[in-house]
């Protein structure tokens, strides 16, 4: 009698799980994998159709479209009107015979757009990227797609608007910027923008309409000014998440707002005045390369600021001073790293947990209290005076601090593991239990010259 065949163990798979995993996979994948067996076939052509579907609607021909899908059940779906995310890497490779034209490449690229956001009805998270070579011609497509009365997640990346000119779709009537043919925006609760964007305020401001925007990311809008940025967020009454990342202009933006809990300003070169930022209810902030900063304006904002969490001043080369006291004990996150001009430090934060400091080529004089903080990384700073008060420390690196000859105060009773290579301190006083190891080799002199020849 003929032994019954067992069921292959890609059938034990749940479908709906089976088709998620493979909805990550490019076109050649999918095609090696259905030469794997007869169900991995079925399974890959169901998967290449759901995915692809829309790629044969917009006239037959191959498109190198990067969806991604967030669907709950894909059992029975019918992709014109359940699915609610797409991802969307542009532009669009053309067919060999489109290839060849310059002017007809761009315009298919923008039929293609055009066809996928119109076939999909339902769409609530809309993701494009890599759109500089479409200029500003995405907005009039976005405006007319079918999931436009749906739509509650955009994110625009990789975009090039030179200027309102003549040329462009953004010039006047009812194109001028998003502009949903009249529908209402209140839906729209995350805006992401990101690219070149010498744009006039007024198509900024189409994309922030809503007044229920809880996320708004604006990443290279050169011609945004102080008073663009407090007439967009004294209208946003539920924002959480403001973004204003290499704006140009930026000198002293007013920003009050008590919803507003994450704040992104990183390189903004002119930005010098953050005084007139009133929220008090920040708990993320971001100011990296922000070179114009004072000393006294971080402690300002700290003061006005009080739940700020994370902290993150990387590569500010305006301070030459900070001090944080126990007042922003609810700090646990504080990133000072390329601080160019900072040459004394003194911080007080029993909550903090992680603390990036290197490449602090002028830091001399540093304190620390820290009682939750498990790992502190000092190592080739130029420090000559160290204070370090550290209950709940168990390991402290401070190899290659060349001219640090010693530690005027250390209270780290739980540490396990010191480096002291390539300095003068002595391994005695890091010896504060039986367990601590100290690892020590070479002197100050092998480190401060490290190109150097016998």
């Amino acid at each position: 009698m003929m032994q019954k065949k067992e069921p292959s163990s890609l059938l034990r798979i749940p479908v709906d799980h089976y088709q998620l995993v493979l909805s990550f996979l490019v076109s050649d994948d999918l095609l090696s994998l259905s030469l794997v067996s007869t169900e991995a076939k079925e399974m890959c052509s169901m998967t290449y159709t759901l995915i692809h579907g829309a790629a044969a609607a917009a006239g037959g021909t191959k498109m190198n479209a990067n969806l991604r899908m967030s669907i709950p059940n894909m059992r029975n779906l019918d992709p014109v009107s359940s699915m609610s995310f797409m991802r969307i890497t542009s532009p669009i490779p053309a067919s060999r015979s489109e290839s060849s034209g310059g002017s007809s490449h761009h315009v298919s690229d923008i039929m293609r757009l055009t066809h996928l956001l119109n076939r999909f009805q339902n769409l609530r998270r809309i993701s494009l990227y890599n759109l500089s070579s479409m200029g500003d011609k995405f907005i009039p497509i976005i405006n007319q797609c079918g999931a436009r009365t749906s739509l509650v997640h955009l994110e625009l990346h990789n975009v090039r608007i030179v200027a309102d000119g003549s040329n462009t779709h953004i010039k006047n009537g009812s194109n001028r910027g998003l502009n949903l043919l009249d529908l209402p925006t209140d839906k729209l609760l995350h805006v992401e923008l990101e690219g070149t964007l010498f744009c006039t305020y007024n198509v900024i401001q189409s994309f922030t309409l809503s007044q229920n925007l809880q996320t708004l990311k604006l990443t290279g809008c050169r011609a945004l000014t102080d008073d663009n940025v407090h007439h967009l967020v004294s209208r946003m009454t539920k924002l959480n998440t403001l973004g204003l990342e290499q704006s140009s202009k930026l000198m002293a933006p007013r920003i009050e707002s008590s919803s507003l809990e994450i704040l992104l300003m990183g390189n903004n070169p002119l930005l010098r005045d953050i005084s007139r930022i009133q929220c008090k209810n920040l708990t993320q902030v971001d100011f990296s390369f922000c070179s114009s900063i004072g000393n006294e304006m971080v402690e300002r904002m700290l003061h006005i600021s009080p739940k700020i969490e994370t902290l993150i001043l990387r590569g500010c080369m305006g301070f030459s001073m900070l001090d944080i006291t126990p007042s922003s004990d609810c700090i646990k996150s504080l990133d000072l790293g390329s601080c160019m001009s900072l040459e004394q430090a003194s911080i007080v934060s029993p909550n903090l947990t992680r603390l990036e400091i290197g490449l602090c080529v002028k830091l001399k004089s540093l304190i620390l209290q820290l009682n939750a903080i498990d790992v502190i990384d000092l190592s080739m700073l130029t420090l000559k005076q160290l204070s370090i008060v550290a209950t709940g420390a168990r390991r402290l690196d401070l190899s290659g601090c060349c001219h640090l000859k010693e530690v005027k105060h250390l209270d780290c009773p739980k540490l396990l593991v010191v480096d002291i290579c390539g300095t003068d301190l002595e391994s005695e006083i890091f010896q504060v239990r039986e367990r601590t190891k100290v690892k020590s080799g070479g002197d100050a002199y092998d480190w401060s010259d490290p190109f150097a020849f016998p």
